[in-house]
């Protein structure tokens, strides 16, 4: 048998800045919304948001990280015509649907303040809230007719309130009044379900006859190092390699044993 223990210790870490770009299949009224370069941040693509502990200020307590959604241009005023922008007209909105993670927990998100760092918390979504109706607009248009659904909007953080693995689930609307009958003019993407990290943990554990798997979301640049023991007193020894974070979730086999307690040590680069 297997015992495991949670030893968690932050390090500082360098800011990482990300964008996922929301548009549309193709640049017309009717093809439905998705995220141009989504594949990178699905959880299948193994990455993981990473939200790091504040201890102090507007943020103490919670964990929080930043990650900029984005809604592509469709003209040369903002940089476009870029590949998967939504048609003129279309004003794109995010919501999220779905929360999965530990128990007791949430997902958060602070709205920027004219571009600038929000701290104001803006809504809380609960660890299995299946309904939605949580959102933040990615278009930074009025909606009229024919308008760019550009958007671009720094200074958004996205946090949590418990430490462990989050997937949240999102999906981009068309809140214009723009297509036929004064609806939208492009249907809802599908659901876009992604990884967040809340701090450091040991995130799932397999135990085979001869080996045991150890996943953990593993964040850019830092340095992993999984320690075992047969006792949470100690001793405690390195066991495995050394791995450096890249933003994704990593997975560390070792040989099983009969009873063995488990815990990560991270340092920053």
């Amino acid at each position: 048998m297997v015992w495991v223990g949670w030893g968690l210790v932050w390090a500082k870490l360098q800011a990482q800045h990300a964008h996922l770009n929301a548009g549309a299949l193709q640049p017309a009224a009717g093809s439905p919304l998705y995220f141009a370069n989504g594949a990178s941040f699905l959880t299948n693509s193994g990455y993981a948001l990473p939200l790091k502990l504040a201890t102090n200020g507007a943020f103490a307590g919670y964990y929080r990280g930043t990650l900029t959604f984005t809604a592509l241009a469709s003209t040369e005023n903002f940089g476009g015509p870029t590949f998967g922008h939504a048609a003129p007209g279309a004003h794109l909105q995010l919501q999220v649907e779905q929360v999965h993670g530990p128990a007791g927990g949430a997902f958060l998100f602070w709205e920027s303040q004219e571009g600038e760092l929000g701290t104001e918390l803006t809504f809380s979504v609960p660890v299995g809230e299946t309904q939605g109706g949580s959102g933040f607009d990615l278009s930074e248009n009025d909606g009229s007719p024919l308008v760019d659904p550009y958007g671009h909007i720094h200074g958004r953080s996205f946090g949590a309130t418990q430490p462990g693995l989050y997937v949240v689930s999102f999906r981009i609307r068309d809140t214009s009044a723009n297509g036929l009958n004064g609806g939208s003019l492009h249907p809802n993407s599908e659901l876009f379900p992604m990884y967040v990290q809340a701090g450091v943990t040991i995130d799932s554990i397999q135990v085979r006859s001869e080996t045991v798997r150890l996943t953990f979301a593993a964040i850019r640049n830092a340095r992993y190092q999984v320690e075992s023991a047969t006792d949470t007193a100690g001793p405690w020894s390195a066991s495995g390699d050394v791995v450096i974070g890249t933003d994704h979730l990593e997975s560390v086999i070792l040989s099983s044993t009969d009873r063995q307690f488990y815990r990560l040590r991270v340092e920053g680069l």
